[in-house]
């Protein structure tokens, strides 16, 4: 793309976003919070959406600094930041409020030097120790930005008393060349998910497991109680694509899940971590997960979750949760859900900055490819 057309793109995409700030935006509450975002950034506009929606969902009025680069380059889930009702965006804030506000930014800010009641810094480098920074915070793992923007998040509570259909469920992409990526293996030493899938098509039984691949093999599960893996095969890429009318559509999504009393919870594409595990505990589904230790705090074997080690240990996790009580399960799936609500909440973020006595404060933040370059870089220079 051409610098003239790139910067083509950056202008309308900034005209349409003003739009919907001023279409979206109403009166903040003069008895709220106030957060004052600096940001520049232009890696990472689906996570800064999740982190300005956290401080927006606990009731903060949300002040964005005015940079033009930064929102015209905010595209799809970064739009969701202008359309969040207390968001104002302008050139400076009122020196009067600055010491009742908190400021976030990404980089050295010319309001470092200001009266802030906070200072948050925001850090991408998830993997690096943390003990070199004397007062940390890391934001808890979300659901995807369309839970939070459509609003379905809000359902997670009446979800959990669903009726169950499957023992253990996945669907997900299964695109070898985006899901079997080498950082999995060589870099967090886990099972990708295209590989997980490998072998429990290789290996599990059809008592064990039931294939997904087009939209009516649905149906089977009305039937009554399927106790197997249900695995929803399909992949996607912009090359390639298969059965994807076979796929769960998102406004069903968190629904699926709760019916279900497991879920796979299988890595994405260049880390352990992904959405659909926390959306998965949202709704009280059990992670079957080989990555306990990316929680804080870690997930804990037979307490909320299921802990396999190796491809052997994969299939006996498998056969154990297909085989476990309901009386265990229900202890499970309770202890699952006051995970979510004590640790992973989306309005967790700001109560656990304002508990901190410090004033000035690292906020670590996972964004996937981001982080993992950024670790890369700072250890390449022996940070």
């Amino acid at each position: 793309m051409s610098r003239l057309l790139l910067l083509c793109r950056i202008f309308k995409n900034y005209i349409d976003n003003i739009y919907a700030y001023f279409q979206f935006k109403k009166l903040e509450s003069p008895e709220s919070p106030i957060v004052f975002f600096d940001l520049t950034g232009r890696r990472a506009e689906l996570y800064y959406y999740l982190l300005i929606f956290s401080f927006h969902e606990a009731g903060y009025t949300i002040f964005l600094k005015h940079n033009f680069m930064f929102i015209g380059n905010c595209l799809k889930a970064g739009q969701q930041i202008f359309r969040l009702p207390r968001l104002k965006v302008g050139l400076s804030i009122k020196k009067t409020t600055i010491q009742n506000t908190i400021l976030i930014t990404d980089h050295l800010s010319g309001y470092l030097n200001y009266p802030w009641r906070k200072v948050i810094n925001i850090n991408f480098d998830v993997y690096s120790p943390k003990n070199k920074i004397p007062s940390h915070v890391t934001m808890p793992y979300p659901m995807s930005p369309d839970q939070y923007a459509t609003k379905r998040f809000k359902q997670i509570t009446g979800l959990r008393e669903s009726n169950k259909k499957m023992r253990i469920f996945f669907s997900g992409n299964q695109d070898k060349k985006a899901y079997n990526h080498p950082v999995i293996e060589e870099f967090f030493h886990k099972i990708s998910r295209y590989q997980v899938m490998e072998i429990l098509i290789n290996t599990l039984t059809s008592d064990e497991l039931l294939l997904i691949e087009q939209k009516e093999q649905w149906l089977l599960l009305e039937g009554g109680y399927c106790n197997k893996l249900v695995l929803n095969r399909w992949t996607w890429s912009p090359e390639m694509s298969s059965n994807l009318e076979s796929r769960v559509t998102n406004d069903q999504w968190l629904a699926t899940l709760a019916q279900s009393a497991f879920f796979l919870a299988t890595p994405g594409i260049r880390m352990p971590l992904c959405f659909n595990v926390v959306e998965a505990m949202a709704v009280g589904a059990i992670p079957i997960l080989q990555y306990p230790e990316y929680f804080d705090p870690p997930l804990e074997h037979l307490k909320n979750c299921l802990i396999f080690e190796n491809k052997d240990d994969l299939l006996e996790k498998i056969r154990s949760a297909l085989s476990m009580s309901e009386k265990e399960i229900n202890s499970l799936r309770i202890n699952v859900a006051d995970y979510y609500d004590q640790f992973l909440q989306i309005d967790r973020l700001p109560s656990m900055i304002e508990k901190l006595e410090a004033h000035t404060i690292n906020l670590y933040l996972n964004a996937e490819e981001v982080s993992y370059q950024d670790y890369l870089k700072n250890n390449a220079k022996g940070v």
